[in-house]
């Protein structure tokens, strides 16, 4: 604010445009078999990409754009699989940042499937099988089981839980397929597949 002007005068400015900051601090999280979180500090953007790649691969990144928020969860991953990823801000329309440097991380491989005689043990003991959308543990013989978990066929893991009656029946919103039951007992590992349909 100017006071007190008895005479014309001329003021000229000069303005510099903000430089876009690479984003820094990246880190990933909840990394499973098929999917991984990605997260990184910024002060505040309009949006970010992301683009990530097999690790020493030929094929050229994948790019994610419009992400508004500090994090994104990738999903559609190999499993046990090393990958590198980077990301950069969009500060304007026009104005981003470099990307950032790469960053590694490798996806949980796959459970396998116990085939010795323990798993075989247990599978003669306790029956598990699915009608529909729903699993069934059906205990008669009384095993103790510690743990339950389910894993889709990329081995992504969609359930955990204890067996807390007989018979457990375990109501699951998945898509129709086969599922990998497995089973944590006093007498050791089991697996059973099941298919579940809506």
């Amino acid at each position: 604010t100017f006071v007190n002007v008895v005479e014309n005068h001329t003021i000229n400015a000069t303005f510099k445009q903000t430089a876009c900051d690479v984003p820094s601090n990246l880190y990933t999280l909840n990394i499973d078999t098929t999917s991984a979180t990605l997260a990184w500090y910024h002060a505040g953007a309009a949006s970010y990409d992301v683009r990530y790649k097999v690790q020493d691969s030929l094929a050229s990144f994948v790019t994610v754009t419009g992400i508004t928020t500090n994090m994104y969860e990738l999903n559609g991953l190999q499993p046990n699989t090393p990958y590198i990823w980077q990301v950069r801000a969009n500060c304007t329309a026009n104005t981003s940042s470099d990307w950032s440097w790469a960053t590694m991380f490798r996806t949980k491989a796959t459970p396998e499937i116990d085939h010795t005689g323990i798993g075989n043990h247990v599978s003669d003991l306790v029956r598990v099988y699915a009608s529909q959308n729903n699993v069934y543990i059906s205990n008669d013989n009384g095993v103790r089981i510690d743990n339950v978990t389910i894993y889709d066929v990329y081995g992504k893991l969609i359930y955990t839980g204890k067996v807390n009656s007989n018979t457990e029946v375990i109501s699951l919103n998945v898509a129709t397929g086969t599922y990998m039951v497995r089973l944590s007992t006093e007498n050791g590992m089991a697996n059973y597949k099941v298919f579940i349909t809506k």
